[in-house]
């Protein structure tokens, strides 16, 4: 959920699912919107990243790196993550 101030002047949010901690654009992790400039005035704007299977024996640790472009002001990114564990 990006929730930005508001004066905050934004062209645009994305994330993806990735072993580092820098935004890297995987196929198939990446979900992202660009849009001409928009002042949204505190209205929240969400994105869904795709479903993203992880195999392995051993523990393996996972980030959710989020992305916005924007200006003016601030910008508060919180996330949720859904797991399911197969087999």
């Amino acid at each position: 959920m990006f929730i930005p101030a508001a004066t905050t002047s934004m062209t645009r949010i994305g994330g993806c699912w990735n072993t580092l901690t820098t935004f890297v654009q995987n196929v198939g992790t990446l979900a992202q919107l660009i849009f001409g400039a928009v002042v949204p005035a505190t209205s929240n704007m969400a994105i869904t990243l795709p479903t993203f299977r992880v195999s392995g024996s051993a523990s393996s640790t996972l980030h959710i790196v989020a992305i916005a472009a924007f200006t003016v002001s601030t910008m508060t990114v919180s996330a949720a993550v859904q797991l399911r564990r197969v087999g």
